[in-house]
């Protein structure tokens, strides 16, 4: 292979939990803790709703239904490694065990799959939270040209899913200010794909002859965009 030099007036370093590692390149530091968690899928259904533990967050919190399907969550183990970390049995194990108490169900039920990720957690220099469960989900721009006196590269990092239409509103607009450029986010506002007639799905039973779930899934799944595959049905 080859090494090519590409340059640019600015660069964002938004590479999740690898944003240590990009940073590291540059020559400046960004505190990323990453922590592995897992989600256990069982293979029946044993709730019809979000069941959630009140109590402290901590490891096996949570039970989400999804169409014929348990997904169980989570844990909170710190790595080294985004790239290598081992998936271990007792993660799982613990948490059936644990959600257990809630939904006794789970202890006859069969494990389809499990699957491990790594949150891209951030702890502003200082902090010293030793539990990575303590350290906060919020993300953080970090601006290196203020922070580290390297101008033209700034880092987004944390956050979880359900911010991450902010945190790209947030980058764009530092961007833009740093570039010059006079332009307004719409993305708060502009709907999804499939979202514009949300009245549309409850059409959707009658007109295809479905029978409930399908129709239901099919809507949630596609929205109105759910005529182009169901007229081939």
């Amino acid at each position: 292979g080859t090494t090519e030099e590409i340059r640019a007036r600015h660069v964002v370093n938004a590479t999740g939990a690898w944003a240590g590692n990009v940073g590291e390149m540059a020559g400046v530091d960004v505190e990323v803790r990453p922590s592995k968690g897992v989600m256990t899928v069982m293979n029946t259904r044993q709730v019809d709703t979000v069941i959630n533990r009140c109590r402290p967050k901590g490891d096996a919190d949570i039970i989400v239904p999804h169409e014929t399907a348990c997904i169980l969550g989570t844990t909170d183990e710190e790595v080294d490694d985004p790239e290598d970390y081992p998936e271990e049995d007792w993660e799982v194990d613990l948490m059936i065990e644990t959600l257990s108490e809630l939904v006794p169900a789970l202890e006859d039920a069969r494990t389809l799959r499990s699957f491990w990720g790594v949150r891209p957690l951030y702890e502003p220099p200082g902090t010293g939270t030793e539990d990575p469960t303590d350290i906060t989900r919020d993300y953080f721009l970090l601006d290196h040209g203020d922070r580290d006196d390297l101008p033209g590269m700034t880092t987004i990092v944390g956050g979880k899913l359900t911010t991450y239409r902010m945190m790209a509103e947030s980058i764009s607009d530092h961007v833009c200010d740093a570039l010059g450029h006079e332009a307004v986010c719409d993305t708060a506002d502009a709907p999804l794909p499939g979202s514009e007639s949300p009245a549309r799905m409850s059409d959707l039973m009658d007109e295809f002859g479905l029978r409930s779930p399908v129709a239901r899934r099919s809507g949630q799944r596609l929205g109105s965009r759910a005529d182009d595959v169901l007229s081939g049905v």
